[in-house]
C-alpha cells in the first residue's frame, strides 16, 4: 500500500463533495487499478483519516489516499476529478525510485 497525504482547497462558489472512491482514479504503468476495499481498513488501523467530506467555499480538507499497488510498479498516476463522470482536473504522478 502507498499512503498519500492530500489537501484539497475549495476555490469554487459551491460546496465541494470529496469522496476517495468516486473522485479519484489510479493508474499504474498506464493500467487502471481497481478501488481497493481494504484501503479504508488500512487507514482505520493506522488511525488516519481518508480524504472524504464536504468542503465549504474557501475551506480546505486534508486526508489520506490509500492505494494498493503491485509489488513491481514504476509510475503511479492519481487522477482527481471534482465531479463524478467528468474528465480529470488534476493528475499527480509519482515515480517509484526503489
Amino acid at each position: 500500500y502507498l499512503l498519500v497525504n492530500v489537501q484539497i482547497s475549495n476555490n469554487s462558489q459551491e460546496i465541494l463533495i470529496v469522496d476517495s472512491m468516486n473522485n479519484f482514479e489510479y493508474y499504474v504503468d498506464n493500467s487502471k487499478l481497481p478501488y481497493s476495499l481494504n484501503s479504508e481498513l488500512v487507514l482505520t488501523n493506522l488511525n488516519l483519516n481518508s480524504i472524504e467530506n464536504n468542503i465549504s467555499v474557501d475551506q480546505s480538507l486534508t486526508g489520506y489516499l490509500c492505494i494498493e499497488l503491485p509489488i513491481t510498479w514504476n509510475i503511479l498516476e492519481i487522477h482527481y476529478s471534482p465531479t463524478i463522470w467528468s474528465s480529470s482536473d488534476l493528475i499527480l504522478e509519482i515515480e517509484n525510485t526503489d
